[in-house]
């Protein structure tokens, strides 16, 4: 190359234009219920300063329907990560889910009888609570 066609390829370095391409969140929570785990998220993005995130309440509410919701979605690629919340108790399928998000690379977090009984633990003294059989009835 000569010394002008050095000048012009340099030139045109400087004048292309970097593509742009709108960034999608990169964290979908779909959760199980449409207030109280959506609440819970958005104040926990929002006390840790979180902002690359959306919450979503999933179309149902039993584990297999949110996983196979989040396949879906995961495979339009809007998403660096996706994670299913739901409680344990409320899911007789649940062994079934667990299985099948393992090979779709799809995050899980579950509560279970434990979270509602820590709360009551600050209303009650209790030594056991064997005798629950589900949240609902922990909370009643």
């Amino acid at each position: 190359m000569n010394r002008s066609s050095d000048q012009l390829h340099k030139k045109r370095k400087v004048e292309r234009k970097k593509a742009q391409r709108e960034l999608k969140d990169a964290i979908l929570i779909l959760t199980e219920w449409t207030k109280t785990e959506p609440s819970y998220f958005k104040k926990l993005c929002k006390y840790y300063e979180l902002t690359n995130y959306t919450i979503k309440p999933a179309k149902h509410s039993d584990c297999n329907s949110i996983i196979n919701e989040a396949i879906r979605i995961k495979k339009r690629k809007e998403y660096q990560e996706i994670w299913c919340v739901f409680d344990y108790d409320n899911n007789p399928n649940f062994n079934t889910a667990i299985q099948q998000w393992k090979h779709e690379r799809i995050y899980i977090a579950y509560s279970n009888l434990c979270f509602e009984f820590w709360i009551l633990l600050h209303f009650n003294d209790y030594t056991c609570w064997s005798w629950f059989n589900s949240s609902q009835e922990l909370l009643d």
